[in-house]
């Protein structure tokens, strides 16, 4: 039966824009010929923007978008354009922030409402179809929007220049270090600590209450720091955090993978869409806590996420898929959730074990179903039932496979297919670091062809980076995001494998970043300067759910200027940090990742050599000691490296050094622990 209605998202290939190709309003993409015709018709724009997992999305969409009578109103008022935030993360935020500053609060989806200029001037989030709780109508905000549009025109155009003029302003400055003043003191790190420490909730892990975010960058930096600096309160914290995080609801207790954040305190009710970046940063912090304390929670959940990965995010072209939808057959969660008679009906004997350690009850612990989580300790369990250890885990195992049999006829959640090089870069570098702490061929394989198909994918022919890709068709200039975790994947597989080219990589695109993105002063842009249809050039340089794109080349020319000896690029991420110095101070946790190489340099750098015949070996027992603050080069390839010079590749050694300055050859890394040990700033 042929669709009554088709827009001009017709011929995108992004899952968001192609859910509402067939919507009766006349949804453009962003581009020449709406802008123009805004321009032409001197119509406001309606900026929608959103992304194919988002729940909320879906339900404004069935409520409001697929109404006929709302639709026209919009067409005939408005030039109306959708966005995938995922595609054009440039656009969602610079208008998110008009949004929070507007409104005081932001999610998705996105309604902001622009003049023909692009200038925004009123927005908000959900709006539901009828008022409730005083709060506007999607109707009533349409119609209050256009009477102002025509009546009031030029006051709203004053109010839109005033908003553009805040959000544009560049506040970093304000946080800037005077250059008389230390930057990097151990009592600043210990500053950070405490700010995180302030926020952490030691009831149930995490940072402050509902909804939680993993804030992954926020607990690396309390690894980093707390472990050096012999802060056990803050490195027993990140232990409790993964922990409450692994056996809670926002974990997949079937098929792993974790969803991107829990509704509640507790870690038990998330909202249950799954994003590839959040698996990929928690891959890579499970790995780090895993190297600091050998916890076998960690490994289990991260080869369980690893198979999750490969069996369902996974394209067939190599590349890995943006999302999972939180809903399925149009409800949130409807996919993970189970009673306890369906579970009955296919464990059988094995039913109340099952159901005793996954907190599942004829009640349910949520709208009546039961989110599995862990409630009891398996030891307890075990004693309970008079069943060994070992038996327990293999009827778990068991029945968790019987279960997944039986979800998998259940109507899936649909998959966002579009393939990101920042979040498929951010997976390499997790795969990395997984091949450090288990010396897991696959970890390394799978990196090597991750970043294989990335560079025959994204890399266009000028050189430049294509930002995503879909149905084998790559487009949109790659933004900062995509360089900076790019080229840190390239630092990371260089660092497992001791390939040198990996770092010429690196530096290429490190030098086309500096030559296209860079603010002249201290920063970079988010979008590439030859970016155009922009309200303006935004620079990005908080942390949120992922890490800066600045602060990652923070890392990356500090990393890349020690390996390569230019002091220009070390200078960079000095000059950086001074900028945002306060900002760390007094935001931490906004702040994480910039928090962790301030730390890191604030420890010291160790430059780690390690040649001979038999480098692999020795580099495989290198990557097992927790040493996040380090750069690591093998001695196998080209010796004009500034590590490498002097370094005699026919020995098998370790060569431990501080600005080029390098103690005797260790032969064990027995050795290397021991120094690094008694050399380590108190």
């Amino acid at each position: 039966m042929p669709l009554k209605f088709s827009n001009h998202l017709i011929n995108e290939t992004s899952p968001y824009l192609l859910q509402h190709a067939h919507n009766p309003v006349n949804w453009f993409p962003w581009g020449e010929e709406a802008l123009n015709i805004a321009q032409t018709k001197q119509l406001p724009i309606i900026l929608s923007i959103g992304y194919s997992s988002c729940h909320w999305c879906h339900v404004m969409e069935r409520e409001s978008f697929e109404d006929e009578t709302v639709a026209q109103f919009m067409n005939e008022y408005f030039v109306c354009i959708k966005v995938d935030r995922e595609e054009r993360p440039d656009l969602d935020n610079i208008y998110m922030e008009a949004v929070q500053v507007m409104t005081g609060s932001g999610g998705w989806p996105l309604n902001v409402f622009l003049t023909p200029n692009l200038k925004p001037f009123f927005g908000g989030t959900y709006f539901p179809p009828r008022r409730i709780y005083n709060r506007m109508s999607w109707t009533e905000v349409l119609k209050a929007i256009h009477t102002s549009w025509k009546d009031h025109r030029e006051e709203i155009i004053k109010q839109a220049n005033e908003l553009t003029g805040h959000i544009s302003e560049d506040f970093a400055g304000r946080f800037r270090t005077h250059e008389s003043e230390e930057i990097f003191t151990v009592q600043k790190v210990k500053k950070m600590v405490s700010n995180l420490m302030e926020e952490a909730d030691y009831d149930f892990g995490g940072f402050g209450s509902a909804p939680k975010f993993p804030q992954t960058a926020c607990l690396d930096m309390l690894l980093l720091a707390g472990h050096h600096l012999q802060i056990p309160d803050a490195v027993a914290h990140v232990h409790f955090s993964l922990k409450a995080m692994i056996e809670g609801g926002m974990y997949d207790q079937l098929g792993g993978g974790f969803c991107r954040y829990s509704t509640d305190e507790k870690w038990l009710i998330p909202h249950f869409e799954k994003m590839l970046y959040d698996n990929a940063l928690l891959l890579s912090l499970m790995a780090k806590a895993y190297l600091e304390k050998q916890d076998p929670l960690y490994k289990d959940t991260i080869e369980e996420t690893y198979r999750f990965l490969l069996r369902e995010m996974k394209d067939e072209s190599g590349g890995f898929y943006a999302a999972l939808d939180a809903d399925s057959d149009g409800v949130e969660g409807k996919f993970y959730v189970w009673e306890e008679d369906e579970i009955e009906k296919v464990l059988l004997d094995d039913t109340s074990i099952f159901c005793t350690v996954y907190d599942v009850t004829k009640a349910g612990n949520w709208e009546g179903k039961n989110i599995l989580n862990k409630k009891e300790n398996e030891d307890a369990v075990a004693k309970r039932y008079n069943i060994s250890k070992e038996n327990l885990s293999k009827k778990i195992n068991a029945a968790k496979q019987k279960l997944l049999n039986v979800r998998e006829n259940r109507i899936r959640p649909r998959t966002d297919d579009k393939i990101l090089l920042a979040w498929n870069a951010m997976l390499i570098t997790s795969f990395c670091d997984c091949y450090a702490a288990f010396n897991k061929t696959a970890f390394k394989e799978a990196a090597i062809q991750l970043f294989k198909y990335c560079k025959s994918t994204f890399i266009n022919n000028d050189g430049s980076l294509w930002h995503t890709c879909n149905k084998g068709k790559a487009m949109i200039k790659g933004n900062l995001d995509d360089y900076a975790f790019f080229i840190r994947s390239a630092i990371s597989l260089q660092e497992i494998t001791g390939d040198s080219e990996y770092l010429h990589e690196a530096r290429r695109l490190t030098q086309y970043v500096l030559d296209h993105f860079h603010d002249g002063d201290n920063f970079f842009y988010f979008a590439h300067s030859d970016e155009t249809n922009l309200l303006f050039h935004k620079k990005e340089w908080m942390d949120g759910a992922m890490p800066s794109g600045n602060s990652i080349m923070a890392h990356n020319l500090n990393y890349l200027g020690i390996i390569y000896d230019i002091p220009a690029w070390k200078s960079m991420t000095v000059n950086m940090l001074r900028e945002v110095d306060r900002a760390i101070q007094k935001y931490t946790s906004s702040m994480g990742s910039w928090a962790a190489i301030h730390t890191s340099i604030t420890l010291g750098i160790w430059e780690i050599v390690v040649s001979g015949e038999a480098f692999n070996n020795l580099l495989t027992d290198v990557l097992k000691i927790y040493l996040p603050n380090k750069v690591i080069q093998s001695n196998i390839g080209a010796a004009n490296f500034p590590l490498l010079v002097g370094k005699d590749r026919n020995v098998n050694a370790i060569h431990v050094c501080k600005n080029y300055a390098c103690q005797p050859p260790m032969f064990s890394v027995f050795d290397l622990e021991a120094y690094v040990k008694n050399h380590l700033i108190r």
